[in-house]
């Protein structure tokens, strides 16, 4: 749940029902409203496959022993941009001191974990110290308008997504400009419950692999998803980002 419900339903009905066709299984496409509510769908049991960011998905492994299925061939080298209005005349980062700042969602790998960590090792900038004020929009396409609209003077968001609201139209290319993008890391999956067949395991993720993008209708699945190709993924994948997350007390665990 990182844009908006429309944008998202747009996004991946091609894909659900190609699965749908090579599975033989109707799927229904489920959109929670914030990142915890996938969390607790995921962990209640209620939904089979999950769209994780590299953040969530950890959680889930821990707490649910959610198994990592495919990424997207861009997922591996991950990045976000930090941005401002096109036209502000500050172009460091450091030269935002005392100004405006926002996050997207607080469980957001690229518009919260990664950025925070960046910030703190690459730059020494604690944002809470650094910024007089520091927001969560809790969308990577809300962040933009915010900057855009002037509520904030910086956001943090998915460079992926940034690009391709600009795309779409849904921002013009001369109303933000990139202040900085950061080092890349490891992001998105599809996971699936652990108690799932294991041979619908596999035929699931046979069909990601299986999308090649020299068929056209396979191309214009890959296309609306920002990627090539699909690849298979693992837990080792997101030791690191784990790392990270332990290192910053961001992961939340349950007894469960």
């Amino acid at each position: 749940p990182d844009e908006n419900a429309e944008v998202l339903r747009n996004r991946y009905t091609p894909l659900l029902k190609h699965l749908s066709e090579k599975i033989g299984i109707d799927t229904q496409l489920v959109l929670p409203s914030n990142y915890q509510e996938l969390s607790q769908l995921f962990q209640d049991g209620e939904i089979e496959i999950a769209y994780f960011g590299g953040l969530t998905f950890v959680q889930a492994s821990i707490n649910n022993g959610a198994e990592a299925l495919v990424m997207r061939d861009i997922d591996m080298r991950f990045s976000s941009y930090f941005f401002s209005r096109a036209e502000a005349t500050k172009k460091h980062l450091s030269d935002f001191k005392g100004m405006r700042f926002s996050f997207g969602s607080e469980l957001s790998t690229s518009g919260h974990l990664m950025p925070r960590y960046f910030m703190q090792s690459e730059l020494q900038i604690t944002p809470e110290t650094f910024f007089s004020v520091v927001d969560y929009s809790g969308s990577h396409d809300q962040t933009a308008t915010q900057v855009r609209d002037g509520l904030v003077d910086l956001g943090v968001a998915n460079s992926i997504i940034i690009k391709r609201m600009i795309i779409e139209g849904r921002l013009e290319k001369n109303e933000l400009q990139v202040v900085w993008e950061t080092p890349p890391y490891t992001n998105y999956v599809w996971a699936v419950q652990k108690t799932l067949d294991n041979s619908l395991k596999n035929r699931i993720r046979d069909v990601f692999l299986g999308l090649d993008a020299s068929k056209p209708n396979h191309k214009t699945i890959l296309s609306h998803l920002g990627a090539m190709s699909f690849l298979p993924a693992g837990k080792r994948d997101f030791l690191s980002l784990e790392r990270t997350a332990r290192e910053l007390g961001m992961l939340e665990t349950s007894s469960k």
